[in-house]
């Protein structure tokens, strides 16, 4: 390839709080109306937790809302988590969003009980120096919403994990990646792309040798395993990359192999699978895959050639960039993380003890769902939980707070 690809990976400060006032407990500051809304106003009598208060919000048409007031630059530039929970009628929509210079929506969200719901949505790309706000919209005219726990934070991104993903490791190579199944094909370099539509540089590619007859005659692209140095989870990994063929049929996929830190496999996640023209030219590619198998130690990137690659054609791939977030590291604000406290055993597989007690010990999923609340205590039973990833928030009686991030066993 011919462009030089610059990989950043950002590891979250977290100092950066957005939102001054997320927990309403004794008034909505820091919040102002945006659009016209029937009514924005604090509410002492409702909020998720204690001591109560929230942001009732009464929308007007589908654009109604508040925003955190006044404008203020993030200071990094990178990918940012909005959290808070929401209640209100089921079937109604809530939507946030950020407004930097231009707004940038998130998903609208349709509450499904009467009670407290999470809502999150990731910000990529924001701009550490220009000035933004937060936006909680309500998208169901005439209706009413609560709001509480608002946070929107620095997350971390990882796009460092696929390595010579441009095939120009020593002036051109195949170096960090193998290839499975060589007995129909064999791996090979030829000229990359600089993804702008010139040939220059180095690609990798599978010439074949025999037909591919079925899924079971599949091969690939083999990246070498990544240690990321601890447990990560995340929503979502996307891939990108370009490709070249000489053969319609030829069916590229995308595999995320996730591994323990004892490099046993926790399994595979594959993507759709797409075919590109055999017309001379490379082709952009791009797969999201969502992450149902929660926390991992260890990722290996597979471009897989899943079927359809005929003997003496050549299937290329260049430019392989993939990317996930670890939402975790948006749950919460840390200027009031300064309990001293632990928990034990970790990992857990039923009773957790606390190391002193504490007025509240909250249990977060890897989407930043609360999953169990409980209050003054000193240990907590975890059996019911599935195996994975959590983060525990324990509060004391004076406000200060710590996290932890446990395993469940």
């Amino acid at each position: 390839m011919k462009k030089i690809t610059l990989i950043f990976t950002l590891i979250s400060a977290l100092g950066f709080a957005q939102v001054t006032n997320g927990t309403f407990d004794s008034d909505i500051s820091g919040w102002t109306t945006q659009g016209s809304p029937t009514s924005l106003v604090h509410e002492s009598a409702e909020g998720d937790g204690l001591p109560l208060g929230a942001m009732k919000l009464i929308a007007s048409g589908t654009s109604s809302g508040a925003k955190t007031s006044p404008n203020t630059a993030p200071g990094n530039t990178g990918v940012y988590i909005l959290k808070f929970r929401v209640k209100g009628e089921i079937g109604t929509k809530i939507q946030g969003a950020v407004y930097q210079g231009s707004l940038i929506s998130g998903e609208n969200y349709t509450l499904e009980t009467a009670d407290w719901e999470d809502y999150s949505y990731t910000f990529h790309n924001i701009d550490g120096a220009t000035n933004l706000n937060v936006r909680i919209i309500g998208k169901t005219d005439t209706k009413t919403f609560y709001i509480d726990n608002v946070t929107f934070e620095e997350a971390t991104l990882y796009d460092n994990y696929v390595l010579n993903g441009d095939f120009e490791t020593g002036g051109g190579s195949t170096t960090n990646w193998t290839h499975t199944n060589d007995s129909q094909s064999s791996m090979g370099t030829i000229t990359g792309t600089d993804g702008a539509g010139a040939d220059t540089g180095t690609a990798a590619a599978l010439t074949f040798s025999a037909d591919q007859t079925g899924t079971s005659d599949a091969t690939y692209f083999d990246n070498d395993i990544y240690d990321l140095g601890e447990d990560r989870t995340t929503e979502l990994f996307t891939i990108t990359f370009d490709a070249k063929t000489t053969g319609a049929g030829a069916e590229y996929q995308a595999v995320f192999k996730l591994y323990d830190a004892a490099d046993g496999v926790i399994g595979s996640l594959s993507t759709g699978i797409t075919t590109i023209a055999a017309d001379g030219a490379w082709h952009p590619i791009e797969f999201n895959k969502a992450n149902n198998l929660g926390a991992f130690r260890k990722i290996q990137v597979r471009i897989k050639i899943r079927d359809g690659a005929n003997s003496s054609e050549v299937v290329a791939i260049d430019n392989v960039v993939s990317s996930f977030v670890d939402p975790v590291a948006g749950i919460f604000n840390k200027p009031k993380q300064d309990l001293q406290v632990s928990v034990y055993p970790n990992p857990v597989n039923d009773v957790l003890r606390i190391s002193k007690d504490v007025a509240t010990v909250e249990v977060f999923n890897i989407l930043g769902q609360r999953i169990i609340s409980v209050s003054n205590v000193n240990s907590i039973d975890t059996s019911s939980l599935e195996n994975g990833s959590y983060i525990v928030k324990l509060t004391s009686d004076e406000g200060l707070t710590a996290s932890k991030r446990i395993f469940k066993k």
